[in-house]
């Protein structure tokens, strides 16, 4: 069932969860990552077993490869650089498609460079759990599933750039994880939220059993 926002303020019926504020945003990470759900054991799973991926294909096929110490600098530099840079625009517009596919009427996209946050908000549109883990975990899928195709179809050194850059984009989804583990942690509630983009604000409310 949709609700809007008037109606989740409706003491009756909802109650306010959490406010997670734009600024708070890298410390509710931090509290987050700590706790042990499902959604935070899927992140560190695929962020080790990348991490592992890419030391052995540098220490066992790149580094013996006969590529000299500029090329293997160079494409550290795709890696670790270049690629993440790329993708993190193709990350946000992602999750602004699958927005707009849930129904969202107002998208907007920003920036916060003093905490190297970027982020894409629904003004004002309220989700559930399921469609908001679409949204939260489309982007990931998706660039995880094209860079292991490209590390399948291309040759090293540029094949272990792309294994990198696989590593790189999925630290880079920690803020996703983590709100999605926020919803893990309340599964036994019916969960909603949405975006205030005027106020920088994100909004969890729950609704209430009725008797």
């Amino acid at each position: 069932m949709k609700y809007t926002v008037r109606e989740l303020q409706d003491e009756n019926k909802f109650t306010l969860l959490h406010i997670l504020s734009l600024e708070d945003m890298i410390p509710f990470v931090f509290r987050q990552i700590r706790s042990r759900n499902p959604a935070i054991v899927i992140f560190y799973t695929v962020a080790l077993c990348s991490f592992a991926w890419m030391v052995w294909a540098f220490f066992y096929t790149l580094l013996p490869g006969q590529w000299g110490w500029v090329k293997i600098m160079v494409h550290c530099f795709f890696g670790f650089i270049l690629w993440p840079v790329i993708l993190i625009p193709v990350h946000e517009l992602t999750h602004a498609v699958v927005y707009k596919l849930a129904g969202a009427p107002v998208i907007k996209f920003g920036i916060k460079p003093d905490s190297y946050l970027f982020y894409v908000t629904a003004d004002k549109y309220v989700m559930g759990r399921k469609p908001f883990m679409v949204v939260a975990f489309t982007p990931f899928i998706v660039i995880s599933v094209i860079l292991i195709l490209l590390i399948f179809s291309t040759d090293y050194p540029l094949s272990w750039s792309f294994i990198t850059s696989l590593f790189v984009h999925t630290t880079m989804c920690i803020g996703d994880f983590a709100i999605a583990g926020f919803f893990v942690a309340q599964s036994s509630k019916e969960i909603f939220t949405y975006d205030d983009t005027e106020k920088e604000e994100t909004y969890f409310y729950i609704k209430k059993m009725l008797n």
